[in-house]
């Protein structure tokens, strides 16, 4: 199978859960999913120099997730969520949109730093934070 239809399978999934979410705006694990969905078509399209639309796919990926997790104090999902954040900044990086990443790496450290509020005694938050 081709990288063009796998990356239509992913606008597919997009599109099914963007239904789903009229139906039931709130519900976690579609909102959680669609973010997922269009982290995978944001990597597709990386992996084909796509960078505009890979930034375009994974900022709605955080924003999905970022519904996620107003909805969901987990620290492990919120440090998942500023993986998710840190990952745009490298895509801006790579891009050369240096203003846009180190606004997005501000970002990321941000909900690191949130992660690490809700539980500070997790070593793996503290030294993602670190790491970056």
């Amino acid at each position: 199978m081709k990288i063009g239809a796998i990356i239509q399978i992913w606008y597919g999934a997009s599109a099914i859960y963007d239904t789903a979410l009229k139906f039931a705006p709130n519900d976690l694990k579609t909102l959680k999913r669609k973010g997922f969905a269009l982290e995978k078509l944001s990597e597709l399209q990386l992996s084909q120099q796509q960078y505009t639309e890979a930034i375009k796919a994974l900022k709605q990926a955080i924003a999905y997730d970022s519904a996620f997790s107003r909805y969901h104090s987990d620290a492990i999902d919120i440090s998942y969520h500023g993986m998710i954040i840190e990952r745009l900044a490298e895509l801006y990086l790579t891009n050369k949109q240096y203003t846009e990443a180190f606004a997005t790496y501000q970002q990321a450290l941000a909900t690191y730093e949130t992660a690490i509020q809700l539980a500070p005694v997790d070593f793996c938050n503290h030294g993602i934070k670190a790491g970056h």
